[in-house]
């Protein structure tokens, strides 16, 4: 600013500027003020030819007409008339446009490569450049199948340019053998089908997955380099089965493959795939042999049903109270039917193995006193005795009213009328009631 003001100071005096010496009488005259600015900093300025310094500038000056020039490396020179009058601000500002050009970049091979300048992608080659400023320019090339290139380029006059930039190659080849039915392949997480593959990919890292159903994923990272072919053999471990097994009834004990699992219900997990023989067994019950396959990666139910290998016997006694054996031990005293007067109820016993068994039917007032039968048992079966076991007890005393005779033995039937009894076991007479002087019940129980 200082050197602008020396050489606005020398001009004035060569032009005729007032002197500073010369003392004025005039008290409130106002200075002649010139203030010149420009649209772009420190361009340079022109008075009638003359170089007063770069802008902004701002000093006094002769009243007069003027031809101001601003001018500055890649713009447009600006001219404008400048009217100083005496004291008055006279300001000026000069518009400088900066010179453009244009560039057309274009890539080897007709290629169409991504074109990126200043961070953003401008589009693709061939492409032409507009508008651009004088300066220093860098682009980047990007193209599929080969390497990026940086393109650097000066904008000093208004002459268009052309440039081509050389892409080289940088693919090579990756493939992924077969190995086992149904493989699928993931090339860096995207999903590319069955095995084999073989795809034609830039050079780089890529994260080669394979999955077979019931395998444990086959993973690889390959590093590829220009023009050459990376061969992947994947080599899957089958995952191990399971079998959930069940049984009717539970508590059977588990066998696979001749190894001991414990009782049902069972998980036997860790399992080879493969076929496998299960057996079931429990106590008193037909062992049962299931096969299975077993997948890998895979929970296979298996249920069995275990049939008892016992039978049972079901029978009742005529009348209630009847002490019973089986093969000699004492096994029950039959109880009374309440709906079923005269005979027991049904008894039930389980257990038995197949075979002959003896029951023995005991009352110590019965005749005879002692009833055997020998039954029967099949596997898994249950053998009913139709009828009640008969046991001649009495349950009566009668007198006669003719004679006064006095008889013991069974009432088997009776109404208001008659009453039919049994002196002995294969004997019966019907009495009139008339003819019976008294009945006395006796209790059937031993």
């Amino acid at each position: 600013m200082k050197k602008w003001f020396l050489i606005f100071a020398a001009a004035a005096a060569i032009i005729g500027f007032t002197a500073c010496s010369k003392k004025s009488n005039k008290q409130n005259v106002k200075p002649t003020i010139v203030s010149i600015e420009t649209t772009v900093a420190d361009a340079q300025i022109s008075i009638d030819g003359k170089k007063v310094g770069k802008a902004p500038l701002k000093g006094k000056y002769k009243p007069g007409s003027y031809i101001v020039m601003a001018e500055k490396k890649g713009h447009e020179t600006a001219w404008t008339n400048m009217v100083v009058k005496k004291g008055e601000t006279t300001s000026v500002k000069l518009s400088l446009k900066p010179i453009t050009s244009s560039v057309m970049l274009t890539a080897s091979r007709n290629l169409k490569a991504n074109v990126t300048l200043n961070g953003e992608v401008i589009g693709q080659t061939p492409i032409v450049i507009p508008d651009l400023a004088f300066g220093s320019y860098k682009a980047t090339l990007k193209a599929p199948g080969h390497a990026p290139a940086v393109v650097k380029w000066e904008i000093t006059d208004r002459r268009p340019q052309k440039i081509t930039v050389s892409l080289t190659e940088n693919t090579g080849i990756i493939r992924i053998e077969r190995c086992v039915p149904g493989a699928r392949i993931k090339i860096n997480g995207r999903d590319r089908g069955q095995l084999p593959y073989e795809f034609r990919t830039e050079q780089g890292e890529y994260n080669v997955e394979v999955t077979a159903p019931g395998y444990a994923p086959f993973t690889q990272k390959v590093a590829l380099a220009s023009s050459r072919k990376e061969i992947v053999r994947p080599r899957l471990t089958q995952l191990p089965g399971a079998l959930r097994i069940t049984s009717k009834p539970e508590g059977a004990f588990v066998t696979v493959n001749g190894k001991r699992y414990g009782i049902t219900p069972v998980k036997v997990e860790n399992l080879p795939a493969g076929k496998v023989k299960v057996i079931l067994s429990k106590n008193n019950f037909d062992s049962v042999v299931i096969d299975r396959v077993v997948l890998p990666g895979k929970m296979i139910p298996v249920h069995g049903v275990l049939h008892s290998s016992l039978g049972s016997i079901e029978f009742a006694t005529q009348p209630a109270g009847v002490t019973v054996y089986l093969d000699g031990r004492r096994l029950v005293v039959t109880e009374k039917d309440p709906n079923s007067p005269g005979i027991s109820k049904v008894f039930r016993t389980a257990g038995l193995r197949p075979g002959k068994h003896t029951l023995r039917f005991t009352h110590k007032r019965a005749k005879p006193s002692t009833i055997t039968q020998v039954v029967t048992v099949e596997k898994n079966k249950n053998f009913r005795i139709e009828k009640p076991i008969e046991m001649w007890v009495p349950n009566a005393k009668i007198k006669i009213r003719s004679s006064g005779s006095v008889y013991v033995g069974r009432i088997v039937r009776q109404n208001d009328k008659e009453v039919t009894f049994e002196p002995g076991r294969k004997s019966r007479i019907t009495y009139k009631r008339s003819e019976l002087e008294s009945i006395e019940l006796l209790s059937e129980e031993e």
